[in-house]
C-alpha cells in the first residue's frame, strides 16, 4: 500500500481562557503491491472470499480520504488551586473511497462531543464528563460478514462501525 497525503494543524489562543484547535489531513491510499495476500491481486469478487484489490493504483477501499477535527477549549481558575475545564470537539470525515458491500452508508460522517470537568493540581485529582457522539451519528461504513475462503472458519466480518452516543463520568487521582 502507498499512501500520499498532507496533515495541517493550527492551535490560536484567544484570550487567557479559550484556544481553537484546528486540524485536517488528507490522504489518497493505494494498493500498488498485493503478493503478500492469501488472494492473487486482481482477483474478481466472488461470494466464498474477501475482496482482493486490483493492484497498480486501485484504491484501499472503506477509507475516507479527508478527516478535519475542530476543537474548542475553555480553562480557567477557581478558588484554591481549583480548575474548571471544557471542551467541545467536531469531527468529520468525507465519505469512503470504493466501498465493495453496499453504498447505504457510503456518506461522509460527522461527530461532536463535550467534555466539562475539574481539576486540582496539589492533590492531582481530575474529575471530568465527557461525551462522544453526542449527536448519534450512524459511524457504519459498508458493513456485512464474507467467507474467509475455507468453508470451516466462520464469516469474517467487514467494514467499520462507529458506536452511538457515549457517555462517562471518569474520576484520575495521581499518587
Amino acid at each position: 500500500v502507498e499512501t500520499k497525503g498532507v496533515e495541517f494543524n493550527a492551535t490560536y489562543l484567544l484570550g487567557d481562557y479559550w484556544d481553537l484547535s484546528m486540524r485536517a489531513a488528507y490522504s489518497d491510499p493505494t494498493v500498488e503491491d498485493w503478493s503478500t495476500r492469501f488472494c492473487p491481486a486482481g482477483e474478481n469478487e466472488t461470494p466464498d472470499q474477501l475482496y482482493c484489490p486490483k493492484g497498480d493504483g486501485d484504491s484501499l477501499n472503506n477509507l475516507p480520504n479527508w478527516k478535519t477535527n475542530v476543537q474548542v477549549g475553555y480553562k480557567r481558575p477557581l478558588a484554591g488551586s481549583w480548575d474548571f475545564y471544557s471542551r467541545l470537539n467536531w469531527s468529520w470525515k468525507d465519505e469512503p473511497s470504493d466501498t465493495k458491500r453496499t453504498d447505504k452508508y457510503a456518506e461522509s460522517k460527522d461527530q461532536f462531543g463535550l467534555t466539562l470537568g475539574f481539576t486540582e493540581t496539589n492533590l492531582g485529582l481530575d474529575i471530568k464528563a465527557w461525551g462522544k457522539n453526542l449527536g448519534n451519528s450512524d459511524g457504519n461504513v459498508d458493513p456485512g460478514t464474507q467467507a474467509n475462503g475455507d468453508p470451516n472458519l466462520p464469516n469474517a466480518y467487514q467494514g467499520s462501525f462507529t458506536p452511538g452516543r457515549e457517555y462517562g463520568l471518569t474520576v484520575r487521582y495521581d499518587f
